[in-house]
């Protein structure tokens, strides 16, 4: 075979070869492309559930409170931030703080918020957990949380506590704290 025969037999390979590198750089182009659309829309999905409504909520509570936190340096104010934005959070128009004694015998008002206020008589609170019938008492003894949606017909909340502050349902919420 001559120089001249191999030479149409070179530029039919070399056409063949630059043909295979089209072939594949087109296939990597388009799988470049198809993974930059499958990217782009898992971030939009994922920007999307990062700024969903409650996602902004949440991260708002937080930021409120964090600025409130870094505002305040006694207990009082701790609770008051935390009252405000459990009121804020729930809707609701009362909320209120209350320590029960180490033998679980009476509970103590410590602080309590309406509208944004506090409320003046609530640190004179006195709730007897053994003899008078609460909320408060039902949440220490049971050790769990829970509601009751017609206060007013409930024998499982003081009715007295019911009717000082006006509640038509209630929620209790027990928080246990040990300490060393």
């Amino acid at each position: 075979m001559s120089s001249t025969e191999s030479f149409p037999i070179a530029i039919n390979g070399l056409a063949l070869a630059w043909e295979s590198v089209a072939v594949v750089l087109g296939a990597l182009s388009i799988g470049l492309a198809i993974g930059f659309v499958v990217r782009s829309r898992s971030a939009r999905s994922r920007a999307a559930a990062t700024t969903s409504p409650e996602r902004e909520r949440e991260l708002e509570s937080l930021r409120r409170i964090a600025t409130e936190l870094a505002r305040t340096s006694d207990v009082e104010g701790v609770a008051r931030t935390l009252l405000d934005e459990i009121a804020l959070l729930f809707d609701v128009g009362f909320v209120a703080l209350t320590f029960v004694s180490e033998d679980a015998r009476e509970a103590s008002g410590f602080l309590a918020r309406a509208n944004g206020e506090d409320v003046d008589w609530w640190p004179d609170v006195r709730v007897d957990l053994v003899r008078e019938p609460s909320g408060i008492a039902s949440a220490a003894f049971e050790a769990s949380s829970f509601a009751v949606y017609d206060a007013a017909g409930s024998t499982r909340v003081s009715s007295r506590l019911a009717t000082q502050t006006g509640a038509k349902s209630v929620a209790f919420v027990r928080s246990s704290a040990t300490t060393a």
